[in-house]
């Protein structure tokens, strides 16, 4: 696979050879974190969030409901736990 260095030249690497930065970088897909409500407030829609907390779920819902009723494009970060619940793991699996 080919990947740009920080320098901008091309290099080639095997596959699963930059499987330890993810690890030793704490997690290409955690970090940084995308802030989404940025993004869609750049790109002319609303952005709502990012939500961390549950309780703030249903106002923040309620105004980006809103503003879609009123004729807005809303978008709405929510950040949640990584991973899966138990129950969710064991309801894929069940014949």
């Amino acid at each position: 696979m080919d990947r740009v260095d920080a320098g901008g030249g091309a290099r080639r690497e095997q596959a699963g050879e930059c499987a330890g930065d993810h690890e030793q970088h704490g997690g290409a897909d955690r970090d940084p974190e995308v802030d989404l409500a940025q993004l869609a407030r750049a790109q002319g829609a609303l952005g709502f969030g990012p939500v961390t907390d549950s309780a703030d779920l249903v106002g923040t819902f309620r105004q980006a409901v809103d503003a879609v009723a009123g004729g807005a494009v809303a978008v709405v970060d929510v950040r949640v736990a990584p991973g899966y619940a138990p129950a969710a793991v064991a309801g894929l699996f069940r014949g």
